[in-house]
């Protein structure tokens, strides 16, 4: 259930401190990974693009909606669900995003290095997201005309 509030987040961020360049990640009360302390989390593993559902207990958050709908448009295969935190550790690319940062990309989780804004997934969908961002208001004007 959904309260509502910002206190598991503002104790998140305490948690992994108060540093902008950290990001922390919640996992469910069954140990699923769910989203980053301010953000929705998405790996590329596999040839897909993994992301948790919001059966996790994440916020579908608007940005993330609309990242997973260009991600279809371009022909990336998008998959939300429940994932064990060792999915997300094994991912090729890792990046979050949010309503203000849009999307960032992850440069390590733990002592483990990741390409970060190099990563050619990311540089895909950050060019095209930049390009829909200046002319598109919602996710379904991508899927129009």
């Amino acid at each position: 259930m959904k309260s509502h509030h910002y206190l598991n987040n503002i104790l998140g961020k305490r948690e992994v401190g108060m540093d902008p360049e950290v990001e922390g990640i919640f996992l469910s009360e069954t140990g699923h990974v769910s989203e980053g302390v301010v953000s929705n989390i998405f790996w590329w593993k596999d040839n897909a693009l993994y992301t948790p559902s919001s059966a996790t207990g994440a916020l579908n958050g608007i940005t993330k909606q609309f990242v997973v709908a260009l991600a279809n448009k371009m022909g990336i295969k998008v998959i939300e669900g429940k994932y064990p935190l060792h999915s997300l550790l094994e991912g090729e690319e890792v990046f979050v995003t949010n309503s203000i940062q849009e999307i960032v990309p992850m440069v390590q989780i733990d002592d483990r290095r990741l390409p970060g804004s190099k990563g050619p997934i990311y540089k895909m969908l950050h060019t095209e997201y930049q390009k829909q961002a200046e002319i598109l208001w919602t996710r379904a004007q991508l899927t129009e005309g």
